[in-house]
């Protein structure tokens, strides 16, 4: 019985809804197949970049620092985002020839040509009206173009063949004939061909070059290689530019260092210039004050305080430098400018605090620039991570600012400290001590002088060495197949959704519109038992009553067990909706017991819908049930003959002006009691159920409580409720019919001839 149930509930209705799951499953496919076809595809190039950060930002460390060319200033992350930058992308687009876009205009679709163009524009001046915005070409034969603004061609603005000049206010061009792509493809310039062109500023492409089409990945951090990927219509875009990002890259790095050399040689030849002066002007006065004085050699003494003098003042130069460098540091952030373009020396500070701090405001800056291409400057996102930018510039102002202010000090005590030395010689001779402060300057500016002009040398020759360690080691690549639209995921997706959507309308149809269809399925539904079944036969059939057989043998089985058989059976006939063949059932069974000469009475009470005169051919005057209730008549007064032998009627009557609760009343129904001693079977045609519960008194006095549902029109989910309504009105001898059951005809059967008789008022004792 579970599999059963399982199999009507889960597997019937799929089975049920294959048509219309088969069908949604073609649509589905054929709206892909339409969709394909109207997509333009997307291809996707990529490439790989080695990064080398041993080489970065050395040329200001080697000052301070032997082993700096060993570290790195910049993480391996930091470099992945500067990829995403805005001024490396607008300097890759300045380098390629995308400044003109050509697109062929279709019914459904607009298609880019780039080089597949039948024809280039050449224009000469334009102005910023020019840039960013449609022009449309429809050529009219004979080398002859519409130009217009729009895409409908209402308003033409000129009438220009191949080569000729066309100006106005914003645009001055020639459109020239592609005769190399022409030869080729001669079909693809044909009459009434429309074309669309238009001209590319560099914030229009760069806002094409985002999130969604462009992806920086990187392969792994130990081994800093970057993978990039770009999708464009256009294949040859989409590789061009890949491979221009990568090179602009590496030659932006170039720019960096070579600016970076000149800055620092700059800096040397100033300090150079100053320093040879010095030791000039130290050696004549050394050299002057020996030949005035006769003195050929200084005091032995003397040598150990003027190499402590000397290595102090080399320390007091370093401190100077030192000071010299984060004194622009301090100044470029006093400026506000952005920390991307300006490399720090991170050794002048000597705080790895410092240096995390500032690696990580170059982050947020990088995030700042992703995150305006996505969001506008009021947005949650971009206030969040300009707090956070700003705070960490705050940190590292006041970090530089506090390391300054060390340095300084640090310099005036060694000021001091040389001073303090200076004092300590001041018991030598006026003359010794005169040489000894000439030799020591004169060798504190060889000193100075041989390590910068070593310090000079090496930068120059790096300077000359313009290759960075970046290197392309994956060209960009274009994909055999786009990218998008995918045409296995689009129809299995589609497919998928569609066979989904329809196992969902099965389903629902089913929970909707599922009728009863069988006695078994019937029995499921109600916890009553199914008396009989009534075989679905035509309304003009001559085979009506054997359909009833069944029924009929029920009902007589019953009668006989329950003992009313002597002193008449009252039987309702009730639906639980309704159009379910209530009153069918109770005219054709009355005619079944009259054909086998019971005396049978029908009672209409069907108060919203009496049909049963209908069936006789009677007319359903105002003396019926209506006068019994209001007791104008006595009940045999209002019996007629139905014309079938055997067979009488009361009919409803006028029950316009009565309560249907009166009629149902048990005070009301005493006649019947009265009627049961004339008739073998007593049929009342009452109301349906879910609609109305006026007949429940009625049900609770009879013999037999018939409830008629209909296969193949009874809906499952209304069947569900009749068991509710009859355990809450404790309805008893209730049993259940089930109407026009399809099954196979019997031609054995055959109709019995009914007899018809006068219509005429019947008089009983």
């Amino acid at each position: 019985m579970n599999i059963r149930k399982e199999f009507n509930t889960i597997i019937l209705p799929i089975i049920k809804g294959m048509p219309l799951i088969l069908l949604l499953v073609v649509i589905a496919f054929m709206v892909s197949q339409r969709l394909l076809m109207y997509t333009n595809s997307i291809y996707q190039a990529d490439g790989a970049i080695l990064i080398d950060l041993s080489k970065k930002n050395t040329n200001t460390n080697v000052i301070f620092d032997e082993q700096a060319n060993k570290k790195s200033s910049h993480s391996f992350l930091t470099e992945v985002e500067s990829f995403k930058s805005k001024s490396l992308i607008e300097k890759t687009l300045r380098t390629l020839n995308f400044d003109i876009s050509y697109f062929r205009i279709g019914e459904l679709k607009n298609s880019e040509l780039y080089h597949n163009a039948p024809f280039s524009i050449n224009y000469a001046s334009t102005t910023e009206e020019a840039f960013d915005r449609p022009f449309y070409l429809k050529y009219l034969g004979n080398n002859q173009f519409q130009l217009s603004e729009t895409a409908s061609f209402e308003k033409v603005k000129a009438t220009i063949r191949f080569g000729q000049l066309y100006s106005d206010e914003h645009l001055a061009m020639t459109v020239n004939r592609n005769n190399e792509f022409l030869n080729k493809k001669p079909t693809s310039l044909s009459e009434q061909d429309r074309f669309m062109f238009q001209l590319n500023s560099i914030e229009g492409l760069m806002s094409q070059v985002n999130a969604t089409n462009l992806f920086i990945k990187p392969v792994d951090k130990e081994i800093q290689v970057i993978k990039i990927y770009y999708q464009h219509e256009i294949p040859e875009k989409a590789k061009l530019f890949v491979d221009g990002l990568m090179e602009t890259y590496i030659k932006s790095c170039q720019e960096v260092v070579s600016s970076e050399s000149e800055t620092t040689l700059a800096f040397l030849d100033t300090q150079l210039a100053d320093i040879t002066k010095k030791l000039k002007n130290a050696e004549s006065k050394l050299a002057g004050y020996k030949a005035e004085n006769g003195i050929i050699n200084a005091m032995q003494e003397t040598d150990a305080a003027l190499k402590e003098i000397m290595q102090l003042d080399l320390q007091k130069v370093d401190y100077q430098m030192q000071e010299n460098e984060l004194t622009k540091l301090f100044e470029f952030l006093a400026t506000g400018n952005n920390l991307q373009s300006f490399a720090p020396n991170f050794e002048s500070l000597k705080d790895p605090v410092f240096r995390d701090a500032y690696l990580k405001a170059q982050k947020y800056e990088l995030e700042k620039l992703d995150l305006e291409l996505k969001y506008t400057i009021q947005s949650q996102e971009i206030i969040n991570i300009d707090r956070k930018i700003k705070n960490l510039r705050t940190f590292i102002h006041e970090s530089v600012q506090a390391t300054l202010d060390k340095i300084v000090q640090r310099r005036e005590n060694l000021e001091q400290s040389i001073a303090d030395k200076n004092e300590s010689i001041q018991t030598i001779p006026n003359k010794e001590r005169q040489i000894v402060a000439l030799e020591r300057e004169v060798k504190l500016n060889e000193g100075l002088y041989n390590l910068m002009s070593g310090k000079r040398m090496e930068i120059a020759i790096s300077k000359t060495a313009t290759v960075v360690g970046h290197q392309i080691i994956d060209p960009a690549r274009i994909g055999k197949t786009p990218v998008w639209p995918n045409k296995g995921l689009m129809y299995g997706v589609s497919i998928f959704f569609a066979l989904l959507f329809g196992i969902l309308l099965s389903f629902i149809g089913s929970f909707l519109f599922s009728t009863v269809k069988s006695k078994e399925a019937l029995n499921e539904l109600v916890d009553i038992s199914v008396i009989g079944t009534i075989a679905k036969v035509k309304k003009k059939s001559n085979n009506v009553l054997n359909a009833f057989a069944n029924l009929y043998t029920n009902i007589e089985v019953l009668a006989r067990k329950k003992a009313i058989k002597n002193k008449g059976t009252v039987i309702s006939v009730a639906s639980f909706l309704p159009n379910e063949g209530k009153t069918f059932t109770t005219v054709n069974l009355a005619k079944s017991f009259a054909s086998v000469g019971k005396k049978v009475l029908i009672i209409d009470m069907d108060t919203i819908r009496p049909d049963v005169h209908r069936h006789f051919n009677l007319a359903n005057d105002a003396y019926g049930l209506g006068a019994i209730v209001t007791k104008e008549l006595n009940p045999v007064e209002v019996i007629k003959s139905s014309g079938i032998e055997n067979l009488d009627v009361i009919l409803s009557g006028n029950l316009d002006n009565i309560f249907s609760a009166i009629i149902f009343a048990p005070d009301s129904l005493t006649y019947i009691e009265k009627l049961k001693k004339h008739y073998d079977y007593i049929l009342i045609d009452t109301l349906p159920l879910n609609l109305f519960v006026d007949a429940v008194p009625l049900m609770h006095q009879v013999d037999l409580n018939l409830i008629v549902a209909r296969s193949g029109f009874s809906r499952i989910r209304k069947v569900k409720m009749l068991q509710p309504l009859l355990d809450e009105f404790k309805i008893p001898n209730a049993y259940a019919v089930l109407n026009e059951v399809k099954g196979k005809k019997n031609k054995y059967y055959k109709r019995k001839e009914e007899k018809v008789v006068e219509h005429k008022k019947i008089n009983i004792s």
